[in-house]
C-alpha cells in the first residue's frame, strides 16, 4: 500500500479531520510514521482550532501490527511517541471509536481529549497478541478517565465492554446510531471550532496543566490563563456580542 494513503487529512474551515487506514484492522508502523508527520503539520497550521480522528475501516482497530509489539523496543517507543504527540496537540481532539476498538483503537482514543462512539463499537485492552502489554501512558489515562476497578476488569480480564457500559463509566461522552456517528462527531467538532481561538488552546493548556498538580496549584494556573484572556481582543469582541445579542466574530488577537 502506499504510504500516503494511511492517513488522509480533510481541512475544513477551522478544524482537521484525519481518517486512518488500517491493514487487516491493525495499525502500522507506517500508519504511525504517516500520522506523526501529519501531527506536525497540523499542530502548525494556524487556523486549525480542533482535530477529529476516524478510521476509515469499519473497526477502530484490533490492535497494534505484530511487527510494533513483538521484540521490538524501538517500535514499541514509537507507538508511545505516537499517543504522547497525539496528547500534546495544542488544539482538542475527538475521536470517533467504532466497530471493534481493541488495543491501539482504544489506545488512540485514550490520547485524545473527547471521545464519541458508535451503538456497535466494543471496547477492550485486549489486543490481537495477548503478549502485548498497553503503553503506560495508556493505562494511566484511562485510570484517570474511569473507575480503577472497571481498568482491572479491563487489564486482568481482557474484558469487552459495549459502548453504553463505556458511556455509563465515563469513558465516552455520547453514543450515537451508526447511521449518523461520524455526521455527529462532525458536528460537534465544528462546534468547537467555531469557538475563540485563543479561549480554545488556553482552555486545553490550563486542563492538561491543571490536572497534573494539586488543586491550589491548579488554581493558580487557571488564573493566570484567566487574565491571558481578558487581555485580548476577542475577549471584548465576544463580551460585546453577548450584550448586543449576536453572534461574535472571533480573530485570535
Amino acid at each position: 500500500m502506499d504510504k500516503k494513503k494511511f492517513i488522509d487529512v480533510e481541512f475544513k474551515d477551522k478544524y482537521a479531520i484525519i481518517y486512518y487506514e488500517l491493514v487487516d484492522d491493525l495499525v502500522t508502523k507506517e500508519t504511525i510514521e504517516n500520522l506523526q508527520l501529519e501531527l506536525k503539520n497540523i499542530n502548525n497550521h494556524k487556523h486549525c482550532l480542533a482535530v477529529l480522528f476516524i478510521s476509515r475501516t469499519t473497526n477502530s482497530s484490533i490492535g497494534w501490527s505484530k511487527e510494533l509489539i513483538v521484540n521490538n523496543g524501538q517500535c514499541i517507543k514509537l507507538v508511545d511517541e505516537l499517543l504522547n504527540e497525539i496528547a500534546s496537540l495544542d488544539m482538542p481532539t475527538i475521536f470517533l471509536l467504532k466497530g471493534k476498538s481493541y488495543s491501539a483503537g482504544l489506545e488512540l482514543s485514550l490520547a485524545c481529549d473527547i471521545r464519541f462512539a458508535s451503538c456497535d463499537t466494543q471496547i477492550s485492552l485486549l489486543n490481537v497478541s495477548n503478549d502485548y502489554i498497553p503503553a503506560d501512558s495508556s493505562i494511566n489515562r484511562l485510570s484517570r478517565s474511569i473507575p480503577k476497578h472497571r481498568v482491572l476488569e479491563l487489564l486482568l480480564f481482557h474484558k469487552i465492554i459495549s459502548a453504553d457500559d463505556a458511556y455509563s463509566s465515563g469513558l465516552i461522552s455520547a453514543v450515537y446510531d451508526n447511521d449518523i456517528a461520524r455526521s455527529e462527531s462532525i458536528k460537534f467538532t465544528q462546534e468547537i471550532a467555531n469557538r475563540g481561538p485563543i479561549a480554545i488552546k488556553v482552555l486545553k493548556q490550563v486542563m492538561s496543566l491543571g490536572s497534573k498538580t494539586d488543586i491550589n496549584t491548579g488554581m493558580e494556573i487557571e488564573h493566570e490563563g484567566t487574565i491571558i484572556l481578558q487581555n485580548t481582543d476577542d475577549f471584548i469582541e465576544g463580551t460585546d456580542a453577548f450584550l448586543n445579542k449576536r453572534k461574535p466574530n472571533f480573530e485570535g488577537k
